[in-house]
């Protein structure tokens, strides 16, 4: 009787000393969604959509921009929703909605190299009682892919390629940053720098797991 007690208690033991199998993202994952957080505490669902990776960035209470972007990738934003929301403002909401045309198709990041073409995107504003407000910008992208590297995220190793885009025009100038997984085909954003106001948001990727 003792030894049957002792070996139940010996097996609880061990099974409380051995660490929970994590769950890594596969490709076949992006069908039903792959859930990720970053460095600022803002939470994201990737999911296949079609051709393209659509992706939800979601909003924290620092940061009120909540973002939906879809396109090939997860890397080239062809269509955009950017929500903003200011509690503190009498109609502190806004929507912008972007819909970018890039002139080459595009290509799938390889490390060490490059990828350039031209884009157009028309955007539409509506917040409070300004309704809508329509434009057009054009401008020049250079995408630069990084060497390959290894990344430990949530107890899964992942081979990613950094990849930073340059976007420019008369009025438009900064640089976007993600790290891409070819085995999974997505990206995910991970920085943002304004050149024209000198901003920079740092958002690395803290975790990444099949979504519920």
């Amino acid at each position: 009787m003792r030894l049957a007690v002792q070996a139940a208690s010996l097996t609880a033991s061990l099974a409380i000393a051995l660490p929970a199998t994590a769950e890594c993202v596969t490709a076949e994952t992006l069908v039903k969604g792959v859930a990720f957080t970053r460095a600022n505490g803002m939470g994201g669902i990737a999911r296949r959509d079609g051709t393209a990776v659509r992706i939800e960035y979601k909003a924290t209470a620092v940061e009120g921009n909540q973002d939906e972007r879809a396109g090939p990738f997860g890397i080239y934003e062809t269509e955009t929703i950017s929500e903003s929301t200011n509690p503190d403002v009498i109609d502190g909401w806004g929507r912008t909605d972007v819909v970018t045309r890039f002139a080459r198709r595009v290509v799938e990041p390889v490390a060490g190299e490059a990828f350039t073409t031209s884009w157009r995107a028309k955007s539409t504003y509506c917040g409070g009682s300004t309704c809508p407000i329509k434009w057009v910008t054009k401008g020049s992208a250079t995408y630069r892919f990084l060497q390959s590297q290894t990344l430990r995220i949530s107890g899964c190793s992942y081979s990613a390629i950094p990849v930073e885009a340059t976007m420019l025009s008369d009025h438009v100038h900064y640089t976007q940053r993600w790290l891409y997984f070819p085995e999974l085909g997505f990206g995910v954003e991970t920085r943002v720098t304004g050149h024209l106001k000198g901003t920079d948001r740092k958002l690395g990727l803290t975790s990444m797991r099949p979504a519920p």
